[in-house]
């Protein structure tokens, strides 16, 4: 069984199959005559027609089974022993789907398709005493697991998975002591795991993941001393790990994720030394990680990520050398990153993010020439980024940010080619913005806000390239800039307001397509009658800029026609070919971009309000493209364009990107704004019929800094 098994994604193959092989064992010392139907294929074949008529859509079923019809044996004395008398005389031996032996007795029944949802109970199970394999997978069978399954003494192999069974699994599954393969995965199956099955001493693999079982995992299940594959993932099984799992020496897969485990990690996991996959991720274990586990020699994916685990990074793991994943991110690991992991050089994924780990990232991670996720962001880090990141020229995604590193950025790294990913935000970086940036052609995002870079460069030209997406804003700290030139890229939205961009000229913006070329001041204006309000201020480098123009009167017309407490009010405005001003309504906490990089703000804002936010911004959205017509798209939604009044209620702002549909006619319109908010699943364009899901801030929301939510808050978090 490999991992793919337990991916949702087979919930989706189509069309959906269902598979019943029939196995028979034939003692070799009866003799058959193959002329006669016998008294045990008479018995199957009545039990699989009265279940055929226990099919809910009997419309379909019988134009599928319109041959599955038992005609009695024929009485002509001339027959002979041909195989045309047992077509004429009705046995389910040519029956679509139906294989017999020599003696008339079914031995396999092929798959066909079908759509239809159906019982399981009806299917009379002793009349097949000597079933060896029963495959009943990716179908829609539905209600309980009947008991009397039980009675298939000669199972080898029960495949129910991907149905819609529900209930409990029936203790006397513990009977069929012969079964080698279980797969229960894939259903609604509740309640607990009988501890009977740890009778089942042939038992090779078994899997019940992703279902609804509770309670504790029962140490019987140590006695499978045969078992390979053991998968119980995504259920709500609480309580500690057995010890007792163990003695399953022979185990290679061992899958307990996503559930509510706590406790520690027991030691006698350290003996299962063919294990090549471990996930323990995503429960609520404890303690610190055990040295036991440097012995599972044989261990290529280790995931103990999103626990409470705690010490440190063991040194012992060092050893696994055939390791290519590593997760141990989301837990409470510190101390420092073991020097000793760049011996991992089969390594391709290693994140260690959202710990307290400290001290500087070892040099010899550059050793991890296979790697291409690094991942050590949220931590408390320091020191400079070793040079000898180099090396890692398969990297793609690079995330350091939230740490206390410093000094510059290496140029070491433009050897970084495959790079497409690379946050250094929030640390301490400074010199200047390495001028190779430029030269990943693969990358798509790029944060190298909240450091403290630009204080010695005073030229930056990175025209002639193709670099895309919007200037950084944390370019508008760069006051040491004397001179711009970001001519004949692909550069959109507005420049920073510094004075190098300011003053630049036409010549050092051109070429690029989607650059306003325009600079914008916010202010709190207090008016006569003691109200106050905001205004920004647009200056327009370039008179012709038809780009600003578009965009300044498409914000006028959307705030102009909506009315909606979460949508930001308009007051006036001022058109002008050199400045222009628009008047809104003063939200005294400014953005949630603002409020989210300060740590202090972001400890005021708690789970509850963060849900608020999200749900005023899902409200905001629905009356755009339900209630306005014609409906309005708003294609940039991020942390910097929601605004917060003092009781961090939530409005969304800046519509100059939005787009008004034609509902009459076939309307598409392009991505626009921040595109790492961008749903997954999404699509480039969107249909006018069939309204975008907009991408929400969740990803700004969900934050470790805080403590997790309690009571009833998770649910409404999810």
């Amino acid at each position: 069984m490999t991992k793919a098994m337990r991916s949702t994604s087979i919930d989706n193959i189509a069309p959906l199959v269902f598979c019943l092989f029939l196995y028979f064992h034939i003692p070799s010392s009866l003799n058959y005559i193959p002329h006669f139907a016998s008294a045990s294929s008479t018995t199957e074949a009545e039990a699989l027609l009265k279940w055929k008529m226990s099919f809910l859509n009997q419309t379909s079923q019988n134009k599928l089974l319109k041959d599955w019809i038992y005609l009695p044996k024929s009485t002509d004395t001339n027959a002979t022993n041909s195989s045309s008398n047992l077509k004429a005389n009705g046995i389910p031996c040519n029956w679509t789907g139906i294989s017999c032996n020599a003696a008339g007795s079914i031995t396999r029944h092929q798959p066909w398709k079908c759509h239809h949802t159906r019982y399981v109970r009806e299917l009379s199970f002793i009349s097949f005493p000597n079933l060896e394999y029963l495959n009943l997978t990716l179908n829609k069978f539905f209600y309980v697991i009947p008991p009397q399954i039980s009675s298939l003494s000669k199972l080898l192999r029960l495949d129910l998975s991907s149905n819609q069974f529900s209930g409990r699994i029936p203790p006397e599954i513990g009977l069929l002591g012969n079964l080698t393969f279980l797969y229960l995965h894939t259903n609604n199956l509740s309640d607990v795991i009988p501890s009977s099955i740890g009778n089942l001493k042939s038992l090779v693999s078994l899997s019940m993941s992703y279902n609804k079982l509770d309670g504790l995992i029962p140490a019987l299940l140590g006695d499978l001393i045969n078992i390979t594959e053991l998968y119980l993932g995504q259920n709500n099984l609480s309580v500690t790990i057995p010890k007792e799992l163990g003695n399953l020496k022979s185990l290679v897969v061992l899958d307990l994720s996503i559930n509510q485990l706590n406790g520690s990690i027991p030691k006698t996991l350290g003996n299962l030394t063919t294990l090549t996959t471990l996930y323990l991720h995503r429960n609520n274990l404890s303690g610190i990680i055990p040295k036991e586990l440097g012995n599972l020699k044989s261990l290529v994916d280790l995931r103990l990520n999103t626990n409470k685990l705690r010490g440190s990074i063991q040194t012992t793991l060092s050893e696994l050398t055939n390791f290519t994943t590593l997760h141990l991110q989301r837990n409470n690991l510190s101390g420092t990153i073991p020097k000793e992991l760049g011996n991992l050089k089969s390594l391709v994924d290693l994140r260690l993010s959202v710990n307290n780990l400290s001290g500087s990232i070892p040099t010899t991670l550059g050793d991890l020439t296979n790697l291409t996720n690094l991942y050590l962001y949220s931590n408390n880090l320091s020191g400079a980024i070793p040079k000898e990141l180099e090396n890692l020229k398969s990297l793609v995604n690079l995330e350091l940010n939230a740490n206390k590193l410093s000094g510059r950025v290496p140029l070491e790294l433009k050897s970084l080619n495959y790079l497409d990913y690379l946050d250094l935000s929030r640390n301490k970086f400074n010199d200047s913005i390495p001028s190779f940036i430029g030269e990943f052609l693969n990358l798509y995002y790029l944060n190298l806000s909240n450091n403290k870079f630009g204080q010695s460069l005073e030229i930056l030209d990175i025209s002639h390239n193709n670099l895309s997406g919007f200037i950084p804003t944390s370019m508008a700290d760069m006051y040491g800039l004397t001179y711009v030139d970001v001519s004949y890229n692909h550069l959109e939205g507005p420049i920073p307001n510094i004075k190098a961009f300011q003053t630049a000229s036409r010549e050092a913006l051109q070429g690029n397509k989607g650059l306003t070329g325009r600079t914008r001041k916010l202010y709190k204006a207090t008016l006569s009658n003691a109200d106050t309000v905001a205004v920004k201020k647009l200056h327009l480098l370039c008179p012709d800029d038809e780009n600003f123009k578009k965009e300044f009167l498409n914000e006028i017309k959307a705030l102009t026609e909506m009315r909606h407490q979460n949508i930001v009010k308009l007051y006036g405005f001022c058109s002008h070919r050199r400045h222009s001003f628009v008047v809104y309504e003063y939200l005294e906490k400014g953005s949630l971009a603002t409020v989210l990089s300060n740590d202090e703000e972001t400890k005021e804002l708690g789970w509850s309000k963060r849900v608020t936010i999200v749900k005023g911004v899902a409200h905001a959205l629905c009356y755009m493209h339900h209630d306005c017509l014609p409906p309005i798209v708003y294609r940039d939604i991020s942390s910097k364009n929601i605004l917060l009044d003092s009781e961090y209620e939530d409005c969304v702002s800046d519509f100059g990107t939005a787009k008004f549909l034609n509902p009459d006619s076939a309307n598409w319109t392009a991505l626009a704004g921040t595109y790492r908010y961008v749903a997954p699943g999404s699509s480039a364009a969107s249909s006018s019929t069939a309204l975008p899901v907009h991408p929400m801030l969740v990803v700004d929301v969900l934050d470790q800094r805080i403590s997790p939510p309690t009571h009833q808050v998770p649910e409404e978090v999810l």
